[in-house]
């Protein structure tokens, strides 16, 4: 794997963990905090229901319309902004998402775009195959980098599936239960390794589970949230392969 190696991983662990702490594994004390927007019903819910057989984990609930979020704000945000990236998580939900609905997300740009994102897609031309499906993108310099979309049948089916973003400076790739979706090449042209893609946004600069965030505070902040399960979330300041993205669907750990 071309990277530094796993830089936060995120458990959520529904049979151990109890209270508003998500306990970040990656050794970088990442650990994140639960939380909802200004007027939502309540918090995320741990859950015993395990991602895969064996895994010997639970998962956290992001209940419709709860607008809730796991938020992690490190001292230093940068140890969360590599210059490539993989994102991946195990996620459960019937098939009725919306457009909008983001797993997780890193910045924000006023109400437009964060610097990484999986996400449930964009209003395309067909409302049934292609809003509220998935999709991973990434903010850059000269545009945006977005893959295709995977769509609601594909992978809202109300059982859990395993989902994987990478972007290697130019592509990103999109990976479902090990199996590559589809590529999205950068418009622009190339650029330095450290711009490859944008940070230091204007409104957020902290990393999320189960939401978008515009501001970390305000009186009318924009909820995207995603409902449904979520679990083993781990973000990679690099590239994983397709062999590497097919081993971790199989529950393995990467050498």
């Amino acid at each position: 794997m071309a990277n530094t190696g796993l830089i936060g991983w995120w458990r959520l662990d529904g049979r151990t963990e109890t209270g508003n702490t998500a306990r970040d594994s990656s050794g970088n004390n990442l650990h994140g905090h639960l939380g909802a927007l200004p007027g939502a019903s309540g918090l995320p819910t741990w859950i015993p229901d395990e991602p895969y057989p064996g895994s010997g984990i639970g998962a956290l609930r992001f209940g419709r319309g709860v607008a809730g979020f796991v938020e992690v704000a490190p001292p230093d945000p940068k140890i969360l902004e590599p210059c490539v990236v993989s994102a991946e998580a195990w996620v459960r939900s019937p098939n009725d998402l919306s457009y909008g609905c983001y797993i997780l997300s890193k910045g924000a740009e006023s109400t437009a775009f964060a610097s990484y994102a999986l996400y449930t897609g964009h209003g395309g031309d067909d409302p049934v195959t292609e809003r509220g499906g998935l999709a991973f993108y990434t903010a850059g310099p000269h545009g945006g980098t977005l893959s295709p979309f995977v769509t609601r049948s594909g992978v809202w089916d109300g059982g859990w599936h395993h989902i994987v973003g990478t972007f290697d400076g130019r592509i990103v790739r999109l990976y479902v239960d090990g199996r590559l979706q589809g590529t999205g090449s950068d418009p622009g042209t190339a650029v330095p390794t450290a711009s490859f893609i944008r940070y230091s946004l204007s409104t957020n600069d902290r990393f999320y589970i189960g939401q978008f965030r515009n501001v970390p505070t305000g009186p009318t902040p924009v909820s995207l949230g995603f409902w449904g399960d979520i679990s083993d979330v781990r973000i990679w300041a690099g590239v994983l392969s397709p062999d590497e993205v097919m081993l971790r669907f199989h529950h393995e750990e990467l050498p």
